[in-house]
């Protein structure tokens, strides 16, 4: 998959340095975005049980509608998390 820099720049997200990426994520998280999997997850789990764990659930469940979602957080996400696991690996 392919990020396309502000310069206008496509770059393979596998070649893109961590800091840029992480950098990138925060972006998204200051302007209110989500990922595709945490939205997906409201829709799809079961809701908890309890007076006050539901309305909590629901308020959350409320404010994650407003979100925008971008499935590039999800897509950021897996290679840090694939950058990690190749690191801890590599320290073993």
């Amino acid at each position: 998959m392919k990020w396309k820099t502000k310069d206008g720049v496509s770059i393979e997200v596998k070649n893109m340095h961590t800091e840029h990426i992480k950098n990138i994520l925060k972006m998204y998280e200051s302007k209110g975005y989500i990922g595709q999997k945490t939205f997906d997850f409201y829709f799809t789990c079961k809701p908890p049980q309890g007076d006050i764990a539901q309305l909590a659930f629901e308020t959350e469940l409320m404010a994650i509608i407003e979100c925008p979602v971008s499935i590039w957080i999800d897509i950021f996400e897996k290679e840090l998390e694939k950058r990690k696991e190749k690191n801890e690996n590599l320290c073993v």
